[in-house]
């Protein structure tokens, strides 16, 4: 997703729906086709969201995003895969 300001501006959130906090750190989240490649680090609070940004910390004006990642996102249906090394 981007904004009406640039299309790169993209972001992802995650929503933890649980009442334990979840730990991202050896997590990846990635693109079928193998872009990007996100190696997540942080934790999810319980009942909480986790923000994502691309780039820098402006595609989401006065909300601090939690993870920094590079590499865009497809416009036309990106899958994406939660994985671990498990």
């Amino acid at each position: 997703m981007g904004t009406s300001e640039s299309a790169n501006d993209e972001w992802i959130e995650f929503f933890n729906t649980s009442n334990q906090d979840i730990n991202l750190n050896e997590w990846i989240l990635e693109a079928v086709d193998g872009q990007p490649s996100i190696n997540l680090s942080g934790i999810i609070n319980a009942n909480s969201f986790f923000l994502l940004e691309r780039s820098n910390d402006d595609s989401v004006p006065n909300i601090t995003a939690d993870l920094i990642y590079t590499g865009a996102l497809s416009n036309s249906g990106e899958i994406l895969i939660l994985k671990n090394n498990s």
